[in-house]
């Protein structure tokens, strides 16, 4: 059974989603990419496919064999709809490493159940087993994104769009999810699409790629290096001296120093001993497999986790529990991490994102001054996202929100740099570009940077250290 969209010209009637494209596709039951940069329409263009949006005229259908695809078999998987997943209205950021907190948190298996029968081929294809015994709120991003595709494909839809599929997924899982998709494309005739932000995600059974350009139609399938043309080359601006960190040479010549560490949530045990030293002013890499325990011990070097203080860690030669407030803790620390993203849901202007750096706050309580906003400002620039200042955060896309987080991490000038996955969502142009923001600031001798992805060719060149975490036997 033959699925196929069409978009002739198709305007929404309201102009706050119009695209200033011209719009002419048919996708005849092809495997799809529409792919372009951070900002183009994506989204907007997916709504209008999907028929989430009215149109004051011309043409959006889905059809299946001559009989329109009802609303019920179209289905749209994005990295938004982790919000509702995680249950963020009901949570905060710090909740999931709070166990007498937490333990409410449905466990995975739960929510699995609650949509009928259980596909166990499903969960194992998807390499979900371990998951299963999981509460929700204690899932990592990776592990979040299954339980996504989880539901997903349970519903066995005619036409299934995923934005950016592959976010917070490692090499492996990567792969897993890539040929699961094939497979439900050419065995149960679901139409799939994607939605993405960098050539190099482009699956090789994609059948055809249509580029976010000023008119939006089918090209031939070209080799997907042809696209990196779509992605603006944002001109890296050298740090001016006034961003660049001025802390004296520490009085410690460590940074982070973990001794025997380990966390355990009653029966489960997170982490394992671990014995981790980093000295002030290298860079290393921290890397593993979806699971493995990452943002778990990155929570007890940013004081978000309680049960640092049941631990032997010192901060910049000060051990923990000696008195310091978190406060003064975060002070010495710029940060971002997708568990910080999913929950920073405060319905305030990117600056004002920017700013709340200062304050290491998730929203702003307390009102700048004129010299804290001028260097949020600055940095917005850095990372060519100025024209971003005035907007809501709420109102940006994905990758948008991404950089100005990013932008946050970096406006006070931190000695120590933690980024956990902080390429995510990013179009190419712009993971170039904050590379480049990247290296530059970690030039400086003073400052340490912890690095996190699942990607080998986003770690910045200055990384020159890795320590590598394993999964718990069990």
């Amino acid at each position: 059974m033959a699925t196929t969209i069409k978009l002739l010209n198709p305007i929404p009637r309201h102009e706050v989603f119009a695209l200033n494209n011209q719009i002419n596709i048919v996708i005849n039951d092809q495997p799809t990419a529409i792919i372009g940069s951070n900002g183009s329409g994506k989204s907007t263009l997916v709504d209008i496919m999907l028929g989430n949006l009215p149109l004051k005229s011309g043409i959006a259908s889905i059809e299946s064999d001559g009989q329109t695809v009802p609303m019920t078999s179209r289905a749209l998987m994005s990295f938004r709809d982790i919000y509702r997943l995680a249950g963020q209205g009901a949570t905060y950021y710090q909740q999931r490493f709070n166990a007498t907190e937490s333990d409410e948190s449905p466990l995975v298996s739960e929510i699995i159940a609650r949509r009928g029968t259980v596909d166990s081929n499903l969960i194992d294809a998807l390499s979900m087993q371990h998951t299963l015994e999981k509460r929700l709120i204690h899932l990592s991003s990776g592990e979040m994104r299954k339980l996504q595709l989880y539901r997903v494909l349970r519903g066995r839809p005619k036409v299934l769009v995923l934005d950016n599929p592959f976010i917070g997924l490692d090499a492996k899982s990567r792969q897993i999810v890539a040929d699961i998709l094939q497979k439900i494309q050419a065995e149960l005739g679901t139409l799939v699409v994607l939605v993405l932000a960098n050539p190099n995600d482009i699956p090789s059974w994609i059948e055809q790629i249509i580029p976010m350009k000023s008119e939006i139609k089918n090209e031939p399938l070209a080799d997907p290096k042809n696209y990196f043309s779509l992605f603006p080359t944002n001109n890296f601006k050298a740090l001016p001296p006034a961003l660049l960190p001025t802390h004296s040479p520490s009085i410690s010549p460590t940074a982070i120093e973990m001794k025997n560490v380990s966390v355990r949530y009653f029966d489960k045990q997170i982490l394992d001993n671990i014995n981790w030293t980093v000295a002030v002013g290298e860079k290393w890499a921290l890397l593993g497999p979806n699971g493995c325990g990452k943002t778990t011990l990155l929570s007890l070097v940013c004081a978000d986790n309680p049960q640092r203080y049941s631990n032997d860690i010192q901060l910049f030669g000060r051990r923990s529990g000696t008195g310091e407030s978190i406060w003064e803790i975060k002070k010495e620390i710029g940060y971002l991490t997708p568990d910080l993203h999913t929950y920073y849901r405060a319905d305030i202007s990117a600056i004002d994102v920017v700013a709340s750096g200062f304050f290491d706050t998730v929203g702003l309580y307390r009102k700048p001054n004129d010299e804290q906003r001028e260097c949020a400002k600055k940095w917005m620039e850095i990372f060519a996202a100025d024209h971003l200042a005035d907007r809501m955060f709420l109102q940006l896309s994905y990758g948008e929100q991404r950089i100005v987080l990013l932008c946050r991490a970096f406006v006070k000038s931190p000695k120590l740099l933690i980024l956990d996955e902080p390429l995510h969502g990013l179009d190419f142009g712009k993971k170039q570009l904050a590379r480049k923001v990247i290296e530059e600031y970690c030039a400086q001798r003073n400052v340490t940077l912890i690095y996190v992805t699942h990607y080998e060719e986003e770690i910045p060149s200055c990384v020159d250290r890795r320590f590598r975490m394993k999964p718990i036997s069990k």
